[in-house]
């Protein structure tokens, strides 16, 4: 997270405390914690239906295993425990012949 991400997320956090606790203060505390049932509720059925397609559609009948791509040229670093990895014609590992 860089910086001003993390500036945002703190700024935008702190600017929504303060609206709660200015909606508290101007409805009353009753009608507040009423209201914030009612927001409360409605984001947990947002959340239920979201988990409930994501697990519908990750699981659509596909059996496919997923695919993993490797950028190649300059850009491509491959990073082993112990010894190099080689990539192209000779394939092996470190200084093996």
């Amino acid at each position: 997270m860089t910086s001003n991400q993390r500036r945002a997320l703190w700024g935008g956090t702190a600017a929504l405390g303060s609206a709660l606790l200015i909606i508290s203060v101007y409805l009353g505390l009753e009608k507040a914690s009423m209201l914030g049932g009612i927001v409360g509720a409605f984001f947990g059925l947002l959340g239920i239906a979201i988990g409930i397609y994501q697990l519908r559609s990750t699981h659509g009948g596909s059996t496919a295993s997923p695919r993993q791509i490797q950028r190649s040229g300059n850009d491509s670093i491959n990073l082993q425990s112990g010894n190099d990895l080689k990539i192209g014609n000779d394939n092996k590992f470190g200084n093996s012949p």
